[in-house]
């Protein structure tokens, strides 16, 4: 990293700095001392302008119109802002505004670029409003006041600008839209995020007067092709100018990076040519974008290239440069006249402002210091700086090369990210350098890749092929399998070759084998070539010494591995041999052979089987000749491949003579030398005359088996031409004697054999016994011996000895067991129907065979084959057969032709045929309506009686003696029973009367109606626990109905219908079908049970005592509920729940499950009532507070909701008798409370005494029911005092000048008008008489106050009789203090006095005397009496003074001023 050269700016502590900066900063300050002075320069023209602007406006001709201007765009960063979203566009990332010049701009085309240094023209200004017509202008005049007056062009404002200004140019000019924008903005950034963005719209388009704005449009300029894609910029200014203007400014500096990569393969060759696409992805601050490589890429002008498409020169390299732009913050100050102009207060003033509107600034608002910020901030930028880019391989122009994807190394460790055919790349501000530092600086701050492709690789299929066949492939018993290959890496094989796996690892390649006639190299590098040897030869091949060459090649292909891409053709070399066979014949005498012209020889491959399975290259045949021999001959030459081969006779020639029994021999096993192949291998045979054995085997007909059981016997007869038959009999030496065989028996093996060879001729061979378990099927077997004939075959004695046999199959079929099976149940055939009693009503069932019923057999032991092989025709437990009676069976195994089954079509009884042996016989499945016996099994057993029989009966007891099995079934039978209950409490309602009746027409067993539908079947009445039950035996659902068909002729529905006919009056009767369907269960359910539950709603009412001024519940009310006979039903204090009585007598007066509750809302709820008796509802004695209520008379009636539902509706009685409406089960009752009105007044009665506190006391008890202070109204007691009750009103305290009145007696009577009870109270009277303390003469104009604790309370002046009267002042049992306050003329005051006042209303009497004085009474001085004057309003006497004193300080506010202009001239 290079080191930067810093310096302290000024003596002062300052951001450090790099030499590059102080130079840029020095020219800068040069630049804006230029600019003071044409401010100055300005400001003196300006004047001018004032100047000339006081001449009549006639007097000049000037035009409000300036010239249009042209700029340069310039970029202030605003950081990252987040994404804001308008119509179908955003924009999002690092954000920054735009200035011309030092003036902010809008950006006018959303998704346009625009970048720093580009060219700009502006139009001419105008002025827009925001009562124009045209919308978009209206909303900018509006936008443009709120950024420049409101908000001081403040940055925070500048984003919200920005965003309007794109919604109103994109069309988003509503109300809605706009605040939706307003909001992204807030959420995004937090800027004045006190208000909401409803606020901030209103803030901003809501003022209601007019607004005008300057604006200005800058168009593109430059040279660039591309000025469609190129922002267009908005100047907008609100008229009004701020007395301050803060001015911006900011930093623009360069720094660069540089990318070099290489690209190499995967051996680390360079690839040169290979195209590469490099995209810079942070296109906002880039300034250049310069690329070398093969072919260098252009420099970017003033069009921004962000990407470029380079080609890597020879040594695999690309270098590209790229310059970015570092543009700071604007920092703000003011200048050097504004500053001095502004007091502390201004400073501290703009301070906050520039604050408040985001702007940055220095703590002392220089330039100077708004500089050293900028040049700090751009230093900043730079060290945080990470510029992102994308390099994409376009193509490896290498078609041996893969450029699906590639990997890459940061050799300067910077941050990479590859994916694919891409590598994204980040670059720091510590691998960058400023854009002017000179030398090979860019050499220490790139950042250096190395990428890398792999090459395609392709695996070779190489085909092992036979080089002598005409279809390339292997024959007889050679195999090109097995060969074994190795590939190297150079022409003389001298080392191994490198391969790849398929994961890309390398490898040294290990040998091939070839497995089914081929095998797969590894992955070979596209472009290489390999060497191919074969190092093992297989089986009956020669080894190949050929060295295939294979050049690996995958440029056809477009994926990095491609499998099987080439094929290589290896053949080998196979070895082969002839055949030669010398054939003779003798009968094993002395003398001469003879050759046996004419004999056929078949030869084949042995693994073939056949000469019929084998190819032409594996069998040939062979004729002898007259010469005794013969050379094997087929289509190529006689030649056979290697191979183990058999010699089959396939004819004698002329002679009756033995043939050779089969021999093998081997063919080319014995040739390794080439020269040696096709050589001729020779065998020489002898046979003699021809004569056979006989074997007879004992074969099963059934199994097709030999019969391994002893004692089968057979005796051979020979039938001469003229049909005559002689009885073969042989002999044979048993050691001690000849023995005559005149009949063969089998031993165990189930086989005989002749004791000696029979010569040619005719033979018959008779079955005289057979073995058990079979039965003879035919009389005798023919057979004729002849050497021409080919039933024959050889075989090899113990000696070694070979001889013709013919073997004879002797076949028996096995005998079978036979049992039949019937099935029988009832049937429903009619029905009794008793009108007059129809719970004597009964259907009728009869028994008969049934069709249709499943039996399954099982094998109750091992049912073995009667060959005696160990084999079996079941397992024991084994599933024989499936019965189903009228039907047939269904065999597991049909055991060649045993198992059968036949059927009698009238009782549908099926008859079954079985292998010999033990069986079980099931029903496990019974018929629908049926349930399955107690005994459903049955045992059935089949044993052998002799050879003549071919059937054979059960011998168990389950059958009868005609070996028949009859099963009876049960039906299943319905219990249909009906349980009574209350609908909302679990108790059961008994004497309940229900008819059942059918719903659709019943049909016997023949299909005929036996049954009308909705006939009724009998009647049921509920016991003590609620239930019915139906005794009827019913028919259950036919197995067929179905439901959803219109055509069940014949078939029972299993429907039936309960209606309930009698029930207590204390439910209501429910006239709704309860429905019933009697349904067959399953084979194991004798009964099916039915129950069926009916809830019917009893009467329900509830009863309700309330207070009738508010409707709540009233407690402690003594209710009962009475018949229309007087009977109490239910009695009750309201409140109490434990107090509710029900009558003991209900059962006796009709009622069923009378009860009742209090429920959640404290009613009385009544269930059981009669309905549509008569009730009455009475209090017999008032809750304490209230007064007895009238009776109500009601009845329970039958109604219905809206949904049509029974429910309790309660009518009440009217005066005349009749029955009023009511939709509700509620009776409430209100009581009304005493009420007693306690007045209290004085005599007068006119007006309530205030302050005097009473109560009232229970007279028995003394308790104080009620105690209270009287007001100005009088005082209610409701609902406390209990009717006929005495109370005592007493006036414990009076009120404040009043005496204490008596008490009063008064009794509460039954009834809710207000009860009046009047107390009144005197006022206490106290009369004040002066006189004279020696004349006792009364005086008048005497004056006292009364005193109590120091406060005044009265004052009185005694009349002309001397007298002063106080009354309803003084309070009873105070004591006061009286005063005089001034005494008659020519008298002394009185001493003070105390008097206490009495509790009484009679007049009380205080006298005092008063001494005489003398007459002097002291003036009062006055205002004239002092010489004084007064002032007086409106006295002008001295206004000269005040126009001299005005005069005086205006000439000094002059000369101050004038004073003050020279020194701001001076200064």
């Amino acid at each position: 990293m290079k080191k930067e050269k810093r310096y302290l700016i000024k003596g002062r502590d300052s951001p450090l700095l790099s030499h590059k900066t102080i130079i840029i900063r020095e020219r800068k300050e040069l630049k804006m001392k230029c600019i003071r002075k044409l401010r100055k320069t300005i400001a003196m023209i300006l004047a001018i302008m004032l100047i000339i602007g006081v001449v009549p406006a006639g007097s000049l001709d000037l035009k409000n119109v300036k010239a249009a201007d042209t700029g340069t765009a310039a970029f202030a960063n605003l950081g990252n802002l987040g994404t804001v979203n308008i119509g179908s566009k955003s924009e999002s990332g690092q954000w920054h505004k735009i200035k011309i010049g030092n003036d902010a701009v809008f950006c006018m085309d959303l998704g346009k670029s625009c970048y720093t240094g580009y060219s700009y023209t502006s139009s001419e200004e105008e002025t827009i409003s925001s009562s124009s017509n045209n919308t978009g202008r209206a909303l900018k005049a509006r936008v443009a006041y709120w950024f420049d007056q409101t908000k001081k062009r403040s940055d925070k404002a500048y984003v919200y600008s920005q965003t309007l200004i794109w919604a109103i140019e994109e069309g988003q000019t509503s109300e809605e839209q706009l605040t939706g924008v307003i909001k992204q903005v807030r959420t995004n950034t937090g800027y004045y995020d006190s208000n909401t963005a409803k606020q901030l719209y209103s803030e901003i388009f809501g003022g209601s007067g007019e607004v005008t704005a300057t604006i200005k449009t800058w168009t593109y300029s430059g040279t660039s092709s591309k000025k469609d894609s190129i922002q267009r910029l908005l100047y907008i200014k609100a008229t009004n100018k701020p007395t301050y203007e803060p001015i911006p400014l900011n930093v623009k500096e360069q720094y660069k990076q540089k990318i070099n990569f290489t690209k190499y393969s995967e051996t680390r060759v360079p690839l040169a040519n290979a195209t590469f696409k490099i995209t810079a992805l942070n296109t906002k601050e880039l300034e250049k974008f310069e690329g070398y490589g093969m072919t260098d890429g252009a420099e970017n002008g003033e069009d921004a290239v962000t990407e470029m498409t380079l080609n890597t020169d020879s040594s695999g390299n690309i270098s590209c440069y790229f310059t970015y732009n570092i543009q700071s913050k604007d920092y703000y100050y003011y200048s050097a006249d504004d500053l001095k102009k502004m007091s502390a207060d201004d400073k501290k003033a703009v301070k906050a402002e520039l604050k408040e509107n985001g702007y940055l600034f220095a703590s002392d608002l220089t330039e100077n210091s708004a500089w050293d910020l900028a040049y700090a901030d751009a230093i900043d930028q730079k060290a945080a700086a990470n510029c992102s880019y994308e390099i994409e391989e376009i193509s490896a122009n290498n078609a041996n090369i893969y450029d699906g994807y590639f990997s890459a190394t940061s050799l300067s460790g910077d941050s990479i990210n590859v994916a694919g055919k891409k590598v994204t790349l980040s670059i720091n501000g510590n691998n960058s350098w400023w854009a002017d530092d000179e030398g090979a600086i860019e050499d220490q701050f790139q950042a250096r890749l190395e990428i890398r492709n792999n090459y395609k690789k392709v695996s070779v299929n190489v085909v092992k092929k036979d080089n002598y066949s005409s279809d390339g492939k292997a024959h007889g018993d050679t195999v090109l399998d097995g060969a074994v290959y190795q590939l190297y890496g150079n022409p003389t094989c001298s080392y191994e070759a490198t391969v790849y796996n398929a994961d890309g690892t390398t490898k040294v390649a290990s040998p091939y084998t070839v497995v089914n006639g081929h095998f797969e190299t590894d992955y070979l590098q596209s472009g290489k070539t390999y060497y191919l040897k074969e190092i093992k030869n297989p089986e009956g091949y020669f080894i190949s010494g050929q060295i295939f060459e294979i050049k690996a090649d995958a440029t056809q292909y477009v994926q990095e591995y491609t499998a099987n891409a080439q094929t290589v053709e290896a053949y080998e070399q196979p070895t082969f041999g002839k055949v030669q066979i010398f054939k003779t014949t003798t009968d094993g005498s002395t003398g001469p052979a003879q050759f046996e012209e004419g004999a056929e020889f078949q030869i084949y491959l042995k693994s073939k089987g056949s000469y019929e399975a084998c190819d032409e290259y594996e069998r040939a045949t062979l004729t002898i000749g007259k010469d005794g021999s013969g050379t094997s001959v087929n289509a190529h030459d006689g030649y056979l491949y290697y191979g183990t081969y058999v010699i089959h006779q396939t004819s004698t020639g002329g002679n009756d003579t033995e043939m050779i029994d089969d021999q093998e021999i081997e063919i080319a096993k014995d040739i390794t030398d080439l020269n040696l192949n096709g050589k001729t291998y020779v065998k020489l045979y002898n046979n003699k005359p021809f004569e056979t054995f006989i074997k007879i085997i004992k074969k099963d007909g059934d199994t097709d088996k030999t019969v391994l059981k002893a004692n089968t016997k057979y005796q051979i007869f020979k039938v001469g031409e003229d049909g005559s038959e002689t009885q073969i009999i042989q002999q044979y030496s048993n050691g001690n004697k000849l023995v005559d065989v005149d009949t063969y028996v089998t031993d165990e093996s189930g086989e005989v054999m002749t004791v000696k060879a029979l010569k040619p001729g005719k033979y018959k061979i008779y079955e005289v016994d057979s073995a058990s378990g079979l039965y003879i099927k035919d009389k005798y077997i023919e057979v004729e011996i002849n050497s021409k004939n080919s039933n024959y075959t050889s075989y090899t004695d113990s000696e070694g000895n070979s001889h013709a046999l013919i073997t004879i199959e002797y076949v028996n079929k096995e005998a079978k067991g036979r049992f039949t099976l019937t099935k029988s149940g009832e049937v429903l055939k009619s029905f009794s129907h008793d009108v007059s009693e129809p719970e004597n009503n009964k259907f009728n069932f009869k028994t008969d065979y049934v069709k249709g019923q499943k039996f399954v057999i099982y094998a109750a032991e091992d049912i073995v084959t009667q060959d005696n092989q160990g084999t079996n025709w079941f397992d024991k437990g084994e599933k024989v057969a499936s019965i189903v009676t009228g039907e047939g069976a269904e065999f597991t195994k049909t055991c060649s032709d045993i198992t059968t089954a036949t059927v009698d079509d009238e009782t549908g009884a099926v008859t079954i045929d079985l292998p010999l042996g033990k069986y079980t016989v099931k029903e496990e499945e019974t018929l629908y309506g049926l349930v399955v016996p107690d005994k459903n099994s049955w045992d059935i057993e089949f044993k052998w009686d002799d050879s003549t029989k071919d059937i054979v009966y059960n011998s168990t007891k389950d059958t009868d003696e005609d070996s028949v099995l009859n099963v009876k079934n049960d039906r299943a039978k319905p219990t249909l029973k009906v349980v009574k209950k209350d609908a909302k409490a679990n108790i059961v309602v008994p004497n309940t009367m229900f008819n059942l009746y059918t719903k659709d027409d019943i049909y016997n067993a023949d299909g005929e109606v036996i049954v009308k539908a909705d006939t009724l079947l009998t009647t049921v009445k509920t016991d003590k626990d609620g239930i019915a039950k139906v005794t009827m035996d019913l028919p259950l659902m036919s197995e067929k109905y179905d439901k959803d068909s219109k055509d069940n002729k014949g078939l029972n529905s299993g429907d039936y219908y309960f209606l309930e006919s009698k029930i207590s009056n204390s439910y209501y009767i429910d006239e709704e079908p309860i429905p019933v369907h009697l349904e067959y269960k399953d084979q194991n359910t004798k009964e099916i049970t039915v129950e069926k539950v009916k809830e019917n709603l009893s009467t329900e009412a509830e009863f309700l005592k309330v207070k009738l001024a508010d409707s709540g519940l009233l407690p402690g009310a003594t209710m009962n509920i009475t018949d229309k006979q007087g009977n109490v039903i239910i009695s009750w204090i309201t409140g109490d729940s434990t107090s509710i009585v029900v009558t003991d007598k209900a059962d006796e007066l009709g009622y069923s499950n009378l009860r009742t509750e209090i429920n959640s809302e404290g009613y009385l709820v009544v269930r059981g009532l009669l309905h549509d008796e008569e009730y009455t509802l009475s209090e017999t004695k008032p809750a304490d507070g209230f007064v007895t209520a009238e009776s109500i008379t009601f009845k329970l009636v039958e109604g219905k909701d809206a949904e049509g539902n029974i429910k309790t509706d309660a009518v009440i009685k009217n005066a005349d008798g009749s029955y009023g409406t009511n939709q509700e089960n509620k009776i409430i009752m209100a009581d009304d409370t005493t009420k007693v009105s306690i007045s209290k007044t004085g005599v007068t009665g006119k007006k309530e005494l205030v302050g005097a506190i009473l109560n009232v006391k229970d007279k028995e008890t003394g308790m104080v029911i009620d105690e209270w202070t009287s007001g100005k109204e009088q005082h209610m007691i409701e609902g406390k005092l209990i009717v006929g009750k005495t109370y005592i009103l007493t006036e414990r305290i009076p009120a404040d000048g009043f005496a204490t009145a008596n008490s009063i007696e008064f009794t509460i009577a039954d009834t809710g008008v207000v009860q009046q009870v009047h107390m009144v109270d005197q006022q206490i009277k106290v009369k004040l008489i002066k006189i004279d303390s020696k004349s006792k003469k009364r005086l008048s104009g005497a004056k006292f106050v009364f005193k109590l604790k120091g406060k005044i309370v009265a004052k009185v002046t005694t009349n002309k009789k001397g007298e002063a009267t106080i009354k309803g002042k003084l309070i009873a049992g105070k004591t006061y203090v009286v005063e005089e306050t001034k005494a008659p003329k020519g008298y002394d005051k009185a001493k003070k006095i105390k008097f206490t006042v009495k509790d009484t209303d009679k007049e009380q009497i205080i006298k005092i005397k008063d001494k005489r004085s003398g007459d002097a009474t002291p003036s009062t001085p006055t205002w004239s009496d002092s010489g004084a004057k007064a002032p007086k309003t409106g006295d002008m006497s001295n206004i000269w003074f005040w126009l001299m004193s005005f005069m005086g300080s205006a000439a000094c506010a002059g000369y101050t001023g004038i004073k003050l202009r020279k020194e701001r001239n001076v200064k």
